[in-house]
């Protein structure tokens, strides 16, 4: 069974991370259908110059402001699933066996824990407090996948916050 994703990115000044992220989703896909969608605010550093000849990324431009760009970017979306991604963040490497056990079990929403590339043991510790339950221990929205039904039943995000 083929699983369809739409990848959706924001993005403000992230020449140096937009491609990078785009091939490494590729390369852990394997052949599997997605769509790679990345909605940028209006970067000066030559992001979006940088997608112009990419045929299978789907660039839109529009105003500045994350809830804004998130939405904008999941009205394009065609696929099942929603998945809302940083550029300068990774998925796991097993991320299409995630999402195929979401869907069996017939999940609407998931995240994935944070971890960073960089061994500092400030970093780390973040890292771990991110498995506690506590508003001041969220990080915010770097990596979320959503069933685009539950998307549009919650209204999508909050253009004012």
């Amino acid at each position: 069974m083929r699983m369809q994703v739409s990848v959706i990115v924001p993005t403000l000044n992230e020449v140096e991370n937009i491609l990078d992220l785009f091939q490494y989703f590729k390369g852990i896909s394997e052949g599997r259908e997605f769509e790679f969608i990345v909605v940028d605010g209006g970067s000066k550093d030559g992001t979006v110059e940088c997608l112009l000849n990419h045929e299978e990324i789907v660039l839109i431009c529009t105003s500045a402001g994350r809830a804004h760009q998130l939405n904008t970017g999941a009205k394009y979306a065609t696929a099942r699933w929603l998945y809302f991604l940083h550029a300068d963040t990774r998925p796991p490497v097993d991320f299409w066996a995630h999402l195929e056990d979401m869907d069996q079990k017939e999940y609407e929403s998931g995240c994935f824990r944070l971890a960073f590339d960089d061994p500092h043991p400030l970093l780390r510790f973040c890292s771990w407090c991110t498995r506690i339950d506590w508003n001041c221990f969220r990080f915010g929205d770097q990596s979320l996948l959503v069933s685009i039904e539950l998307f549009h039943r919650l209204g999508g995000y909050d253009n004012d916050r």
